[in-house]
């Protein structure tokens, strides 16, 4: 009777053995998850300044673009003006 019972308790603790080494796999899994995770954000981290600078840069060249779009732009309003007046006759 000790025997059985013996037995059966060593059948369990067999079993809660293997949950055991099972949960502490998906642990380690779960783990090499983060830390790949973990240095994704180092990894981003590092490059915000380069990718802020950039950034800065390109709004920099974006604006100048616009201030001489915004020349040309008077420029041809000028030109426009003082040609429409040799064009159109005027009435008199």
């Amino acid at each position: 009777m000790r025997l059985k019972s013996a037995q059966v308790g060593l059948k369990s603790a067999d079993k809660h053995t293997r949950r055991l080494e099972q949960a502490n796999a998906r642990g380690d899994q779960q783990l090499k998850v983060l830390q790949g995770r973990l240095e994704d954000v180092d990894h981003l981290r590092r490059a915000l300044p380069v990718t802020d600078r950039a950034l800065s840069m390109a709004r920099d060249h974006l604006m100048a673009i616009e201030a001489k779009l915004d020349i040309l732009e008077g420029a041809a309003n000028v030109l426009d003006l003082r040609t429409r007046g040799h064009v159109t006759p005027t009435s008199g």
